[in-house]
C-alpha cells in the first residue's frame, strides 16, 4: 500500500506487515481514510505478508488492475479487490467480496487499521518501503483475509489430491456380517488405514512429485 505522503519508487514493491495488537495498546487517534483515489493508491501494487502459525508465512500480491494472488502453505489462491464508494476496500474471497473500512493512526504516519464490516474484526498494518519483512501475525478467522486463506478455500484444496499440500488421513472401518452359516451373525472385522500425501516440488518449479503411501491394519 502507498499513501499520498509516502510513495515508494516504482522499482520497489511496497510491503504490508499485518500485526495483531492488544486492544489496550491501540492508540485512540484513528482517522478515516476516505476517497476512492486514496484507497486505490493505498492498495494498488502492494505486497502483503502475514504469519499463519508454525513459522508459515503468507504473501499476497495485489495489482493496480484489481487482480491478486495469495501464496500460502505451498499453494496459490486467486484474489480480486475493488474500492466500494469512498469508504471501503473489498476483497473477493470464496467467490464473494468482503469489505473493510480503513483508518490511519494520526500519531504514526505509516500505521493503519482495517475493520471488517461483517464482523467488526480489526487488523493493524504498517506500510513500509522495504522489499522484505516479517509480520507478527493477523487475527485468524475461518472467513480468510487479504493475506490469509479461508477455511473453505483450504477445504477445496485439500479435497484435490493433486494440490501440493501435505495431508494425513486416518480411516476407520467396522464391518458386521449376516448369513445362514452357523455363527455368521457374530462375525465382524475392523480396518484402520493410514494414508498420507507428501508433495515435493521439482527444482525447475514446473512440476510436483507426490508420495502417497497407504498402510492398512486389519
Amino acid at each position: 500500500m502507498t499513501s499520498d505522503q509516502n510513495r515508494s519508487p516504482a522499482s520497489l514493491p511496497v510491503i504490508l506487515i499485518l500485526i495483531a495488537l492488544p486492544l489496550g495498546a491501540q492508540a485512540e487517534t484513528w482517522e478515516p481514510v476516505n476517497g476512492a483515489d486514496k484507497l486505490t493508491a493505498l492498495f494498488s501494487d502492494t505486497v502483503q505478508t502475514a504469519e499463519l502459525g508454525g513459522g508459515s508465512m503468507a504473501v499476497a500480491n495485489y495489482n493496480a488492475d484489481g487482480t491478486g494472488v495469495l501464496k500460502a502453505w505451498n499453494d496459490t489462491f486467486e484474489r480480486e479487490w475493488k474500492v466500494d464508494g469512498d469508504e471501503l476496500i473489498c476483497i473477493k474471497i470464496d467467490s464473494r467480496f468482503q469489505c473493510w473500512r480503513i483508518e490511519k493512526n494520526s500519531e504514526e504516519s505509516n500505521e493503519y487499521r482495517g475493520t471488517k464490516i461483517e464482523t467488526g474484526e480489526t487488523v493493524i498494518f504498517v506500510v513500509t518501503n522495504q522489499e522484505t519483512n516479517l509480520s507478527a501475525g493477523a487475527p485468524k478467522t475461518d472467513s480468510g483475509g487479504a493475506a490469509q486463506p479461508s477455511a473453505e478455500e483450504m477445504a477445496q484444496k485439500l479435497a484435490n489430491p493433486t494440490n501440493p499440500i501435505m495431508t494425513i488421513g486416518n480411516n476407520f472401518d467396522y464391518v458386521t456380517f449376516q448369513g445362514d452359516l452357523p455363527g455368521a451373525d457374530e462375525e465382524s472385522s475392523f480396518r484402520y488405514l493410514f494414508q498420507t500425501v507428501f508433495p515435493f516440488k521439482l527444482a525447475d518449479g514446473k512440476g510436483t512429485v507426490f508420495f502417497r503411501p497407504a498402510i492398512p491394519i486389519f
